[in-house]
């Protein structure tokens, strides 16, 4: 049995581990929230997946546009492709995922904003997992557009 991968925010994390007790939670933000201890709390914390610091902060002085954005996803993708801890990082997601374990991705931005959680799926698995379903999409926890895993 494979798992299933999911993204979400971090700020749902409680809500997240008593709706879906058996999905592991793994923050992939470069700097969590000060006031939510990852350990405490059961989520691990992938630093190989969040972006670089120094792309990090020129994207954030950037203006939100469709150019910046993309150029962002470029370095991402290159950051993802050559650095020794996201490579370590999504090997081990895809071993957690090869056993049966149901991961959820992390990170603070809104569902309507440009986030890196959202592109992590495409660098984790390959396009037959995509196309098989293993990336399930965001857990939200507006009621109105909330998914519901089936198992």
């Amino acid at each position: 049995m494979e798992g299933r991968l999911y993204s979400g925010r971090i700020y749902d994390h409680t809500k997240l581990k008593a709706e879906y007790p058996k999905v592991l939670r793994i923050c992939v933000m470069r700097w969590p929230p000060r006031f939510i201890n990852l350990k405490e709390h059961g989520i691990l914390h992938y630093t190989g997946l969040a972006p670089p610091v120094k792309l990090l902060r020129y994207y954030q002085k950037q203006k939100k546009t469709a150019d910046s954005w993309k150029m962002f996803v470029e370095k991402m993708v290159e950051h993802l492709e050559t650095d020794e801890m996201a490579r370590k990082d999504i090997f081990s997601i895809r071993y957690m995922l090869s056993v049966g374990t149901h991961i959820i991705l992390l990170c603070h931005e809104r569902a309507d904003e440009d986030c890196h959680r959202r592109m992590l799926p495409s660098m984790i698995l390959t396009e037959e997992e995509l196309a098989a379903g293993m990336y399930a999409g965001e857990l939200y926890f507006d009621e109105t557009i909330q998914l519901r895993l089936d198992w």
